[in-house]
């Protein structure tokens, strides 16, 4: 039994939920726009009085093709949110996507950071968006399907880390 400890203390380290998330993927919080765009040559700028965002490339993830976008907060060039999301149910979405995506990627967000802090499921405009919220010490992970209440066949899923 002694012998195991170690393996056992090793493999529950390893398996340990993050305590906090510094940003996603290469992108961490406080970097500039510049600096993402280095990362991503072809990122395409756009900016409102708002915001300024960078659209990334195509994100793959398993089976799910995700649009992607880094953005500062106006008149910050410092990078506070990352967005990936998909559409369903249009001529441009990809042919298998679809309302289960979301789903998809609730499981690899638990298994990624643990369970949610919040769910909670809204109607917008007549759409029915259900959200998973993990809430960090410094960030936010939010997870939401929106669909279309005239046609649920139609819908948008959105990851947003901020």
């Amino acid at each position: 039994m002694r012998s195991l400890l170690p393996l056992l203390l090793i493999a529950a380290a390893g398996s340990a939920q993050p305590t906090d998330i510094e940003g996603w993927g290469q992108i961490h919080w406080g970097m500039t726009l510049d600096q993402v765009r280095a990362l991503y040559p072809r990122a395409k700028a756009e900016s409102n009085p708002y915001w300024t965002t960078l659209t990334l490339d195509t994100v793959v993830t398993g089976d799910l093709r995700m649009r992607a976008s880094a953005s500062a907060k106006q008149p910050s060039d410092r990078v506070t949110q990352v967005r990936l999301w998909l559409s369903f149910g249009i001529p441009s979405s990809a042919p298998l996507a679809g309302p289960q995506d979301f789903e998809t990627l609730r499981i690899l967000l638990i298994q990624k950071y643990g369970g949610h802090t919040r769910t909670t499921i809204t109607k917008r405009y007549g759409d029915v968006i259900q959200t998973v919220t993990r809430i960090f010490p410094h960030s936010t992970v939010t997870l939401s399907l929106t669909r279309a209440q005239a046609s649920p066949s139609i819908g948008l899923v959105q990851l947003v880390y901020s």
